[in-house]
């Protein structure tokens, strides 16, 4: 009970001192209030300030708020709707900043019950947006944050025959896909889990959600030919969970170091 109320009596010291640091920021706002439906961002705030603008702030480590600015930056430039971040240093803790965008969630709309033809046309959108984003060229020279086991995809892409390794957003669940009225797509949330990886590991992964909501994968084909991934249902989750446990294997076998001069990318 102690150590329960020492992390809840410091977690709210981190919340107290993360608005102190917004109202720095945003001296002008009225309302400073945490995510309704939350994701594994915990440093999130929704922002309300007196001209009546609404305002996202998110505490994170300087190579992840950086690469999150460098996506940022491309994606938009690119033609692809994400947040529009802003960087603020404090000390050794970074927050970015970023208008927010209207619209429900995925995960709101499937909650509230949409039809199959919608779902299938969200979808549908979702892998062009995903083959868009996997044409543009990045450089890893820039502050883009790789994580070493989308490095190990590079070992594995050839054995399990699943493509090219391409920028990808790799984490596209309900929660981070924002629609409009008409349920159209607005923008895609969550710039941690756009770096290069298995262009077919990202797709096997938004297609595992969609099975697990009872759709039937195998009409969404709009670009099967394109990325050359599987639409039959059977083995979509066998492929991604034994694509994730050879990727976490290989990490364990080889040190970082030796993963560095085997696949002959430049790491921060």
């Amino acid at each position: 009970m102690i150590l329960c109320w020492q992390c809840w009596h410091n977690k709210m010291n981190i919340q107290d001192e993360h608005i102190f640091k917004i109202k720095q920021i945003y001296p002008q706002s009225i309302d400073i209030s945490r995510p309704v439906i939350k994701g594994l961002a915990h440093d999130l705030y929704i922002v309300n300030t007196e001209q009546n603008k609404k305002f996202v702030c998110r505490f994170s480590q300087q190579t992840i708020a950086e690469h999150n600015l460098y996506i940022s930056h491309l994606l938009n430039s690119n033609g692809i709707k994400v947040p529009e971040i802003s960087l603020y240093k404090f000390d050794q803790e970074y927050c970015e900043i970023y208008p927010f965008i209207n619209g429900k969630t995925l995960y709101q709309r499937l909650s509230e019950g949409i039809s199959n033809k919608k779902i299938y046309s969200i979808y549908n959108q979702l892998f062009e947006i995903s083959y868009k984003i996997s044409q543009i060229p990045y450089n890893f020279n820039q502050n883009i944050k790789v994580p070493l086991t989308a490095k190990i995809a590079i070992m594995f892409c050839k054995l399990l025959n699943s493509g090219k390794i391409a920028l990808c957003h790799t984490d596209l669940n309900s929660k981070n896909i924002i629609l409009d009225d008409q349920d159209n797509i607005r923008a895609l949330l969550d710039l941690d889990s756009v770096y290069p990886e298995s262009l077919a590991f990202a797709f096997i992964n938004a297609l595992r959600e969609a099975h697990h909501y009872g759709y039937d994968i195998r009409t969404l084909e709009t670009c099967y030919n394109k990325t050359y991934v599987n639409s039959r249902i059977f083995g979509v989750n066998f492929q991604a969970k034994l694509y994730s446990m050879l990727k976490t294997f290989g990490e364990m076998l080889f040190s970082e170091r030796m993963l560095k001069q085997i696949l002959k990318i430049k790491v921060k």
